[in-house]
């Protein structure tokens, strides 16, 4: 039983989950709001604006990219970046790909950046530009570190027209792909997107632990646990 599913496919008509939640575009993996909000906008960082629509068709072209870089249910795509509307995106696509999302936390260094890519085998990773982030990830590949990691994708002000491996060279990441979030999103189509229906018990992110007492330890969320934590979320708005 897909519950999370049924709880969403409620949410956008308008059923009883809606009517309780208040607002039907508050919660939901990839449930944007019902047909009366799909046109609603809702305000974001940096002064970008997107409707719900609007939204639907960035997780969906977004989807379609990582599909097209050979990414399956399954695999881990981390993201070490500040909170941006790209983030949003990405872990909607991720999710609506099958894929998990290894939650990393910026301004990690040394050790407690590398050991979730490490210990979670990310094939991809967001990162904000070039900086100590990608620095050291690529000083990790030179050793022969990181061996699952493929891809790197970089966001923010600054974004050049090189990719691949020109990118690569540029920055020292060898055996790295390197693209800029706006050719990597600008590859896909939202036409020909649909997400996959994942089980209730499938997870979708993970969460490394500080530690501050030993080896940190990933906790994962399951599709299910986030979904009705934003269903609560919205019923208590």
């Amino acid at each position: 039983m897909n519950n999370h599913l049924d709880r969403i496919d409620d949410l956008r008509s308008g059923g009883p989950a809606a009517r309780d939640a208040q607002d039907p575009a508050a919660c939901g993996i990839c449930a944007y709001g019902g047909a009366s909000s799909r046109q609603t906008c809702h305000c974001l960082r940096e002064g970008k604006r997107w409707s719900y629509q609007e939204t639907d068709d960035l997780v969906r072209r977004t989807t379609a990219a990582l599909r097209t870089r050979g990414l399956r249910p399954g695999d881990r795509c981390a993201i070490a970046a500040q909170n941006s509307p790209e983030l949003i995106v990405l872990f909607y696509a991720l999710a609506s790909a099958g894929c998990i999302t290894v939650w990393v936390n910026p301004g990690y260094r040394g050790s407690e950046l590398l050991f979730p890519l490490e210990n979670t085998g990310a094939r991809v990773l967001l990162v904000d530009g070039p900086g100590p982030v990608l620095e050291q990830v690529a000083e990790a590949k030179r050793a022969g570190e990181l061996a699952q990691l493929e891809r790197v994708i970089v966001r923010g002000e600054g974004e050049r027209r090189d990719s691949g491996e020109a990118a690569a060279d540029s920055w020292g990441c060898v055996g790295l792909e390197v693209e800029y979030w706006s050719a990597f999103i600008s590859s896909g189509s939202a036409e020909l997107t649909q997400p996959v229906e994942p089980r209730d018990d499938d997870y979708v992110m993970v969460i490394h632990t500080s530690g501050a007492t030993g080896i940190p330890k990933g906790a994962p969320s399951t599709h299910g646990q986030v979904v009705e934590q934003g269903f609560h979320y919205a019923r208590a708005m």
